[in-house]
């Protein structure tokens, strides 16, 4: 009979213990999912006050809820998503992110959360008449995209096959130094996404925009994405909780919701008692302009009172192979 007892106390013993022991990769087991971001995309993704806000921020905070994880951001220059992903150092990437054949190789992509558009952004100075043939429009130019963007490779084949002819292409890391750059005269037209041309446009009475949906990705690899690792434990999870997300029409909701505080922060902002930094009438366009600045710090700093870590790095080179592989 004391034989019996011992046998089943070990039986017990076994099945309790597996009941409580979880996969070291479970999801769970963290209670932060790190987001690499890039804060010139408004209203997707910016700053204000210190903090990164917009449509993507939140539905990375929707989506960390629905994973039961608190959501942690590091701004970077969109060309150190990839390589901020492959060290460890975040778990996803989100900041208009599309998918090619060439990035599936080397990092998981989730279902789409928003189909993309393409807009050409000018100088209404420069281009009364735009309207036509955009390949044409484009010829004999400088045209101006963000570095590592999908949109910059549809650019380099349209060139390549002389879609366009005798035209430059100049890429920048970042957004607001491409809209400058236009303003400036050094490029004469820039390509971006449909929605920041329409905020940009609407937000400078000296800028137009149309429509250029023929560098947008068409078919199955269409749509702005999460980036992961190559088989990440969060890719299937994401891929529920979004499409749940878009079943409900949640997606849509925040989007207008975010379009919406965009355009209303972009109105002159008061300085407060407390703000040594504020300068009176400064709007949201100005303060993209002043983050679109270069940093010099090489390590993260933690924003104090929020998950937000701002990094930057010293090894462009590295940072545009990994984006553009």
């Amino acid at each position: 009979m004391g034989k019996f007892f011992s046998k089943l106390l070990i039986i017990c013993s076994l099945t309790v213990t597996g009941c409580f022991d979880k996969p070291a990769d479970d999801v769970a087991e963290n209670p932060t999912i790190k987001f690499g971001v890039s804060c010139d995309y408004p209203p997707f993704t910016y700053l204000e006050d210190g903090k990164p806000v917009g449509f993507e921020i939140e539905l990375a905070k929707l989506i960390a809820s629905k994973l039961g994880q608190d959501p942690e951001f590091l701004d970077m220059q969109f060309s150190m998503i990839p390589t901020a992903i492959k060290s460890g150092k975040v778990d996803a990437g989100i900041s208009c992110i599309g998918m090619t054949e060439e990035r599936k190789q080397d990092f998981d992509f989730t279902d789409k959360y928003y189909d993309e558009e393409v807009g050409i952004l000018y100088l209404k100075a420069s281009h009364e008449d735009v309207d036509g043939d955009v390949m044409k429009i484009l010829s004999h130019a400088k045209i101006g995209v963000q570095l590592g963007t999908v949109m910059e490779k549809n650019l380099d084949s349209a060139i390549s096959k002389s879609a366009i002819s005798n035209s430059e292409k100049i890429s920048m890391d970042v957004i607001n130094q491409l809209v400058e750059s236009l303003k400036s005269g050094h490029v004469d037209f820039v390509l971006l996404d449909l929605f920041q041309a329409k905020f940009f446009a609407e937000n400078n009475a000296e800028l137009g925009y149309i429509v250029a949906n023929d560098f947008a990705t068409v078919g199955k690899d269409s749509g702005y994405r999460l980036i992961l690792a190559k088989g990440s434990k969060y890719t299937q999870k994401i891929n529920s909780i979004i499409n749940k997300l878009n079943a409900e029409g949640k997606i849509g909701e925040l989007l207008s919701i975010s379009q919406a505080e965009c355009s209303s922060r972009n109105q002159d902002i008061p300085c407060t008692n407390d703000d040594e930094n504020c300068t009176e009438g400064v709007n949201l366009n100005d303060r993209l302009k002043e983050n679109g600045g270069d940093v010099d710090a090489t390590e993260p700093s933690e924003v104090s009172d929020s998950n937000i870590l701002l990094q930057n790095s010293d090894n462009e080179d590295d940072n545009k192979r990994s984006l553009q592989n």
